[in-house]
C-alpha cells in the first residue's frame, strides 16, 4: 500500500479520552443551571418559595421525619405489588424514561405502573429511596405514547429539581391534616406546620408544578400533547378521539373565573387549576430557556422571551393574589 492509498479512519477524530467527556459533560450542566443551583428553567416562585419554607425554623427536619416514617414504605408496597417496566416488559414505558432522564440529565428512575384507575402518575425520591416514577393503570389506559411522555417528563422534573420532600409533606398534610400529622410525629414538631405554613406549603407545591410541566415539555414531542394531557385531567380521558378539544375555549373559561373571589378556594391546594397550568406552559413555550434545551423546537418564527418575564407573566395564573 502506497501513501496515495491510506485513507485515515473518521474515528480517529473522536475523542475517547473519559475525562475530557466528563469536562464537556459538566459544561453543559453548568450552563442549565441558574445561580441557585436549580435548573435554569425552574419557575422563580418555586425556588422562592422553598427559601420561605427553609427559613421556618425545624420545618426541613421536620419534613424529613415525617417522610421517614412513609416513603420507604410507599415505595415497598409500590415495588411489591405493581408491574416494573423495563426492556423486555412495557418497553415503550421504558424507553420514554430513558429519553426523559437523557434529556433533563438525570438517572433513569424506576417506573411501576400502579392498578389504579385514577387517572394520576407521582414521582418518589428521598435519602434512602432510588428516583421512582408511579404511572396509575387508568392513566396508561386513557393517555396516548405521546401524552405518557410528557406525563413522566413532569415527573422526572420533579426528581431533577429535589421536590420530593416538600411534594409528599403536602400530600400528607392534603389527605390527614394537621392532627394526622400528631400522630405520626411528636405534638412539637407537629406545631412547626401552622395554617401559615401550610398555606405557604401548598403555594410552593402550585409553583413546584409550574417547574415540573416545564420539564414536561421538554421532553415532550410537541405543545399539543401537553395540552391534550392536560384536557385529558380535566374531563378524564375516557371520552372518544372524536370529541374536538379547542384549546382557545379554555383559556376563555379560565378568564371568566380568574377575578372571582372564588379563586382563594385554591389556597390549600397542591396543584393550580388546570386551565392555569395549561396557561403557564403555552408562555413558557415562548421562553429562550425552552429554545436552548429543545433547539429542535426553534423556527424563524418562534417567539423568545425572557426567563424574567416568562416568569412574570406566569405569576398572573399562579399567584392567587394576582389578577388574570
Amino acid at each position: 500500500m502506497t501513501d496515495m492509498d491510506y485513507v485515515e479512519c473518521p474515528l480517529t477524530s473522536i475523542d475517547c479520552n473519559f475525562g475530557n467527556y466528563l469536562t464537556r459533560r459538566k459544561q453543559i450542566e453548568s450552563r442549565r443551571m441558574d445561580g441557585h443551583g436549580v435548573p435554569n428553567y425552574a419557575y422563580a416562585l418555586d425556588y422562592e418559595s422553598r427559601r420561605k419554607l427553609d427559613a421556618i425554623p425545624g420545618f426541613y427536619e421536620t419534613a424529613k421525619t415525617i417522610i421517614r416514617t412513609n416513603v420507604s414504605r410507599e415505595v415497598y408496597e409500590v415495588a411489591r405489588s405493581s408491574l416494573a417496566v423495563g426492556p423486555t416488559q412495557f418497553s415503550e414505558i421504558y424507553e420514554i424514561g430513558c429519553e426523559c432522564a437523557k434529556t433533563l440529565g438525570i438517572a433513569i428512575p424506576n417506573i411501576y405502573i400502579q392498578n389504579d384507575q385514577t387517572v394520576n402518575a407521582c414521582a418518589y425520591a428521598v435519602d434512602d429511596v432510588e428516583p421512582t416514577v408511579v404511572v396509575n393503570s387508568g392513566m396508561l389506559e386513557r393517555f396516548t405514547i405521546p401524552e405518557l411522555k410528557y406525563v413522566i417528563g413532569h415527573e422526572c422534573g420533579h426528581l431533577h429539581n429535589y421536590h420530593s420532600a416538600y411534594q409528599i409533606l403536602g400530600n400528607i398534610i392534603l389527605n390527614i391534616g394537621t392532627a394526622g400529622i400528631s400522630a405520626v410525629v411528636s405534638a412539637a414538631v407537629a406545631s412547626i406546620l401552622s395554617i401559615g405554613t401550610q398555606t405557604l406549603l401548598s403555594a410552593w407545591s402550585r409553583a413546584g408544578e409550574v417547574t415540573a410541566d416545564r420539564a414536561g415539555l421538554l421532553c415532550a414531542d410537541s405543545l399539543e400533547d401537553c395540552y391534550s394531557a392536560m384536557a385529558k385531567l380535566m374531563y378524564g380521558g375516557v371520552i372518544g378521539a372524536e370529541y374536538a378539544i379547542d384549546y382557545g375555549a379554555i383559556r376563555e373559561q379560565f378568564n371568566n373565573t380568574v377575578e372571582s373571589v372564588a379563586r382563594y378556594n385554591e389556597i390549600f391546594s397542591t396543584h393550580p387549576a388546570t386551565a392555569r397550568r395549561i396557561a403557564a406552559i403555552a408562555e413558557f413555550a415562548e421562553c429562550q430557556v425552552y429554545y436552548e434545551w429543545r433547539p429542535d423546537k426553534k423556527s424563524p418564527s418562534a417567539v423568545m422571551r425572557s426567563k424574567k418575564e416568562t416568569d412574570e407573566r406566569c405569576d398572573r395564573y399562579i399567584d392567587l393574589n394576582r389578577k388574570g
